[in-house]
């Protein structure tokens, strides 16, 4: 049927009781979201419901939906749990299950994406994609359903299988750093070591937390110590560790001064960043990210956006260890 005979036909089977109709046009708009060419559709019911049913008909379609919302978010927690827990098979079958029955599709060219938060979104359009005219944000944590699943197959050293779901992770968020790095390691295992290279150096542009910054500079660490290469391994090392004291890494160093005969002992702070600029890798935070956080922050007290404001101060005194920083942020509380 054309969109027109669709529509009228839906119209059609309308008899103005309202659990009649708000159900009968819930089971068509759960039917159309489905369809990849459903979006015109969708839109078009959601107006039937505004027509025909008022706003109760929206209102409770909205509160159907932050509903359906919780239960798929309380799921994925559930299964973040247990991976935690190392049960992978019951976790990686929740994940499975909300990558199936996740139902948004859309039919325009607008690009679609999943970013964890507002700022994620302006350092893709700011820094990745500067050209970009226009996105669209889905809430729904679709790029984590598939990082999470990635993870599994990358535990169980099916790095061929964790490295395609990468590639949807990062389609949907492409500054997710914990993706950016776990493609790199199934590159790095799958024999790639320059696109090993490439995505730690795309995660470095885009890392926005001390957390980022530790695991970007360890995995370097480990991979220049393989090669070798001692006193610039155990300069990211040690930079990874003024980070964030991440798992292991306190072994990796003792490894590193092991084969080197001794501990490598750098004269100062400025040694280790010169170790680091001299084979053009970047020394801390992106300035560029500074920049950016800076210019949010000030349009977030100008529009009184308080909730942004603090996410922005947490993230600038993370990176920095300002006190003036620190102190802004505990006015705020």
């Amino acid at each position: 049927m054309a969109y027109e005979e669709i529509i009228s036909f839906i119209r059609s089977n309308l008899n103005k009781d309202f659990e009649h109709d708000f159900n009968y046009l819930l089971k068509e708009l759960v039917h159309y979201q489905s369809l990849p060419n459903g979006e015109q559709i969708v839109k078009s019911i959601v107006e039937l419901m505004k027509t025909e049913l008022g706003d109760a008909g929206l209102k409770k379609l909205k509160e159907i939906e932050l509903k359906g919302l919780k239960e798929r978010i309380d799921k994925y927690n559930t299964g973040i749990k247990l991976l935690q827990e190392r049960k992978t098979t019951e976790a990686q079958e929740i994940f499975v299950n909300l990558i199936d029955t996740f139902g948004i599709k859309f039919s325009d060219d607008v690009p679609t994406y999943n970013f964890q938060n507002i700022v994620e979104s302006i350092l893709y359009t700011k820094i990745v994609n500067p050209n970009v005219q226009r996105i669209r944000q889905i809430s729904e944590p679709i790029a984590g359903y598939y990082f999470h699943s990635a993870l599994i197959f990358f535990q169980e050293k099916d790095f061929e299988e964790s490295s395609k779901l990468l590639d949807t992770v990062l389609k949907y968020n492409p500054v997710y750093v914990e993706g950016i790095l776990l493609k790199a390691e199934c590159c790095l295992k799958e024999g790639y070591s320059n696109l090993f290279l490439e995505y730690v150096t795309d995660a470095l542009k885009v890392a926005y937390t001390r957390t980022h910054l530790a695991k970007c500079y360890f995995l370097l660490g480990k991979y220049y110590l393989d090669l070798g290469f001692k006193e610039l391994s155990m300069a990211l090392l040690i930079v990874s560790k003024g980070n964030e004291q991440t798992p292991f890494i306190d072994q990796v160093i003792k490894q590193a001064a092991s084969l080197s005969g001794s501990f490598i002992k750098f004269d100062s702070p400025e040694e280790i960043k010169q170790q680091l600029i001299n084979n053009k890798i970047q020394f801390g935070p992106n300035p560029q990210i500074m920049v950016i956080l800076t210019k949010i922050k000030e349009e977030a007290k100008n529009k009184n956006d308080l909730k942004l404001l603090k996410l922005v101060l947490k993230i600038q005194y993370d990176l920095t260890r300002n006190e003036a920083i620190k102190k802004e942020l505990d006015e705020l509380k």
